[in-house]
């Protein structure tokens, strides 16, 4: 075996070496999406996305009002391609929560979630949730052209071969959700119906 940095450590210092590792990795993609994507397929690097998203957002402490509060539950509408990426997702946790996925084909009746990630959905499927989530804390993410002006919260675009995204602040605001300024720095702020 290498003598390695990771293999000198004590077995749970090298966890938590390869745990931050792959943190660093994923924060890579956040930030240099551009080159990520032309190594990482494009599910993987949304849900690398999504990850990111969840450590770089604040909710309130209660979270939504059916929310188990052992977990961080993540729904992703209309999200068959995303599985096996979403299952690795589920191998980590935010704020010491684990992360719990759902594929669904519609939003649950019951608000589960502290994310909803609209993937293949319509546009009138899309505004019908909207209005449900108007005013809660769950952050909504979509790679609709338009979504963050509309009511959304994060969109996911794709520019110059690279996957960006723009975030409706005042979306989130009312929401009672905080956005972590590294984050913006990153982002197109939006304003709901700028064009």
């Amino acid at each position: 075996m290498r003598n390695t940095l990771l293999n000198r450590l004590p077995p749970t210092a090298a966890a938590r070496a390869s745990m931050v590792l792959a943190q660093l990795v994923l924060l890579c993609c956040l930030v240099t999406a551009g080159q990520c994507a032309q190594q990482v397929e494009e599910p993987v690097l949304k849900v690398a996305y999504l990850y990111n998203f969840s450590k770089y957002v604040h909710w309130p402490q209660d979270g939504p009002p059916s929310s188990p509060p052992e977990s961080f539950d993540i729904c992703v509408i209309r999200g068959e391609r995303l599985r096996l990426p979403l299952k690795q997702l589920e191998k980590h946790s935010v704020g010491g929560r684990p992360i719990v996925t759902h594929l669904l084909s519609g939003l649950p009746r019951q608000q589960v979630c502290e994310m909803v990630y609209f993937v293949d959905s319509s546009r009138s499927e899309v505004a019908a949730a909207l209005k449900r989530l108007a005013g809660r804390p769950v952050l909504t993410v979509a790679d609709l052209t338009g979504f963050a002006v509309q009511g959304g919260m994060i969109e996911l675009t794709r520019e110059d071969e690279r996957i960006r995204f723009r975030i409706n602040v005042d979306k989130i605001r009312e929401a009672g959700l905080r956005v972590s300024s590294r984050l913006l720095k990153l982002a197109t702020i939006v304003r709901e119906m700028e064009f």
